[in-house]
């Protein structure tokens, strides 16, 4: 356990080293740059070393790993904004709070043997064969070990190639990312009293802090796709790219989901409103760019081994739509019993946005709830996309349960954002 700690430690600095000059981009304290980095640096160093194996077949070993660390850093670098500064945060015991719950979910996680099956057959085997073989090979013979991004896999192997046990703790500093983001924006909308309590509740969660325990990719997935919507929800170009980026990043994490279209829709209206065309088209470059690495590749990969997929326009042909009628009911409860009711307490919280949005016209809380009923849309859709390909859909409820996980967090910070919202009101009057 120990041995897998310090090595685990150290991959988590590189990450963060890496990260390092694209969190500079933006004014923030200490604990932003550290949580930011890591997301950043984790992403773009596993990401940039797929691509320099795929264009120029150099091995996955570590030696390799280290140079995509420098030249993610590298890059960074020369990008680097020199205005930003480090702010000084308020120093408080509730601030310690969930600091101690990522230790705690990191011990855990490191130490706990990885059992979970999608980590043991999937994202840890082929971490795994890419610490031994350093390529890809192995991992494009079945669509099963192509189902998912590389992302994590690349990370675990990390791990493997300098002689740890498991990697697992490495998704307990996910969950660590996320909520550094989510205090710096609370604390840059609010105070730091609702930017402490908002991030608390989000630290509590028990789905949340079961996921940073062991190796799945939901939670990953999450951390990047809640700092992405919450960097574009803001009004500078500087955070609209490190939202575009983050999304993106949420693409080489889980690639099926659709929900990078609304983080794309929210780029797009942020850039009209600040009447900003260049970050509209250099953040739809890097969101898609990324997203384009990852599935260019696995469409090659998957029309290698299946043929020609059947295209959507075929899918939705007039007698499969009709063929989707009876199937409503199944529809319904599927939903039902794996997306509204574990969920029930936060899909609530929506509706509390929406009473404060009517009476406060807040711009920024519309978009939390808009972004919560398309979120609720896109499940919905997706679900029945899912059920036109795979005969087997309702059997699978456990997995559509974790693709929604993001909900706990986008409907506390939407919550805590409006009850603000309220008291200020109340204060002011």
């Amino acid at each position: 356990m120990l041995s897998s700690i310090v090595i685990t430690t150290t991959i988590a600095l590189l990450c963060t080293l890496a990260g390092l000059p694209y969190s500079s981009h933006l004014r923030g304290s200490l604990l932003l740059r550290v949580g930011l980095s890591y997301l950043i640096g984790s992403g773009i160093a596993t990401f940039l070393l797929f691509m320099l194996h795929r264009a120029l077949g150099v091995p996955l070993n570590f030696q390799f790993a280290l140079l995509s660390f420098a030249f993610t850093w590298l890059f960074g670098y020369l990008t680097r904004s020199p205005e930003a500064v480090i702010v000084t945060i308020k120093r408080s015991h509730l601030n310690y709070v969930p600091v101690l719950i990522i230790i705690t979910a990191f011990l855990i996680g490191s130490y706990l043997p990885l059992t979970a099956w999608d980590s043991l057959a999937l994202y840890d085997f082929r971490a795994h064969a890419i610490a031994i073989t350093h390529s890809l090979e192995d991992m494009t013979k079945t669509t099963y070990d192509m189902s998912y991004p590389l992302h994590i896999s690349i990370l675990h192997s990390f791990v493997y190639m300098l002689g740890g046990e498991s990697a697992q703790g490495l998704h307990a500093l996910f969950f660590g990312g996320l909520l550094a983001v989510i205090y710096e924006r609370l604390l840059a909308w609010t105070n730091p009293r609702w930017a402490i309590l908002g991030t608390i509740l989000v630290a509590v969660s028990h789905e949340l802090f079961d996921h940073a325990t062991f190796a799945y990719t939901n939670l990953p997935y999450t951390a990047y796709l809640i700092s992405g919507l919450l960097y574009l929800l803001g009004s500078t170009r500087r955070e609209l790219l490190i939202g575009s980026i983050l999304i993106g990043l949420s693409s080489w994490t889980r690639s099926a989901e659709p929900f990078w279209l609304l983080a794309w829709m929210l780029l797009a209206y942020q850039s009209l409103k600040l009447k900003d065309a260049k970050s509209l088209f250099m953040g739809s470059l890097l969101l898609y760019g990324i997203r384009y690495g990852w599935t260019q590749y696995y469409n090659q990969i998957v029309s290698g081994l299946m043929g020609e997929v059947p295209s959507l326009n075929t899918s939705l042909s007039l007698n499969s739509l009709l063929a989707l009628i009876p199937k409503i009911p199944s529809y319904y409860w599927y939903m039902r019993l794996n997306v509204i009711d574990p969920y029930r307490g936060y899909w609530f919280l929506i509706l509390l946005m929406v009473l404060v949005w009517f009476k406060t016209r807040d711009i920024r809380l519309g978009l939390f709830f808009l972004l919560s009923f398309a979120t609720l849309g896109g499940v919905i859709i997706g679900t029945i996309l899912f059920s036109l390909y795979i005969p087997t859909w309702a059997d699978i409820g456990t997995s559509a349960r974790r693709m929604v996980l993001f909900i706990i967090p986008l409907t506390l910070i939407g919550a805590t954002y409006a009850i603000y919202i309220i008291n200020s009101k109340k204060y002011d009057q």
